[in-house]
């Protein structure tokens, strides 16, 4: 699937003729790889250990050069194509402009992912390994590492997922989630009684206030008290 420098667009491109799914998951045709002894073969290794164990597809698809189009544009096609279902992501790297496009099948919308991993959970996955890839002048260590780092970050997501919360986490929550509950309606019923008490009278409660005299007399009493009004007839 690769493309010889200074080569047009593929046909199958063209005609949305897309072929099948490499079942090895990590394509390198142009040999962008080929000075990274066995970088291949783990970038492989990782993806595939990865879907064999939690079912989620990464495909890495390397070219040298996209005439008429871009590698997010054919990383979105291929992700349509290949990851139907949400269920996985597809990295295409351009050698030559050292761009990458990574189709996620959401299209930047995080409501519309619809894979076993949410979106934002992507997206903070993308984040990290593309933090991680510590090789920005050596590109095919970059996407080695990009790839690699991509596989560590899902195996550590489904590895939560699948974890049950510690003994008694649960019931404390619960209970905790009960708590609260209690305690907000008890506020309410509390503010409700400050409010109306039986009888149909009302009460305001004033706060208590020092006032000092004014030419040896006090002005509008010392103590300010609760007061009841009757309701009006």
């Amino acid at each position: 699937m690769g493309l010889a420098s200074g080569q047009d667009m593929p046909g199958w491109l063209k005609d949305e003729n897309i072929p099948p799914a490499p079942p090895e998951r990590v394509t390198d045709d142009s040999r962008f790889l080929a000075s990274n002894s066995g970088a291949l073969e783990r970038m492989r290794a990782a993806v595939q250990q990865l879907e064999r164990e939690h079912g989620f597809k990464i495909f890495v698809v390397i070219h040298s050069v996209l005439m008429d189009s871009n590698s997010q544009v054919l990383a979105d096609l291929l992700q349509e194509a290949w990851v139907p279902d949400g269920n996985g992501l597809v990295v295409v790297y351009e050698s030559d402009s050292k761009s990458l496009g990574i189709g996620c099948g959401y299209k930047g919308d995080l409501a519309t992912s619809h894979g076993s991993v949410p979106s934002h959970e992507i997206m903070g996955i993308l984040q990290k390994a593309m933090r991680g890839a510590n090789h920005p002048m050596k590109p095919d260590l970059y996407v080695e590492e990009l790839t690699l780092k991509l596989a560590e970050e899902f195996q550590h997501y489904f590895h939560r997922a699948d974890s049950p919360l510690p003994q008694g986490r649960t019931p404390r929550l619960v209970a905790l989630s009960l708590g609260v509950g209690a305690v907000v309606v008890l506020i309410g019923l509390g503010l409700g009684l400050l409010v109306r008490r039986p009888g149909g009278s009302l009460i305001y409660h004033f706060q208590e206030m020092d006032i000092p005299q004014r030419l040896g007399a006090p002005y509008g009493g010392g103590k300010v008290m609760v007061h009841r009004f009757g309701r009006k007839a």
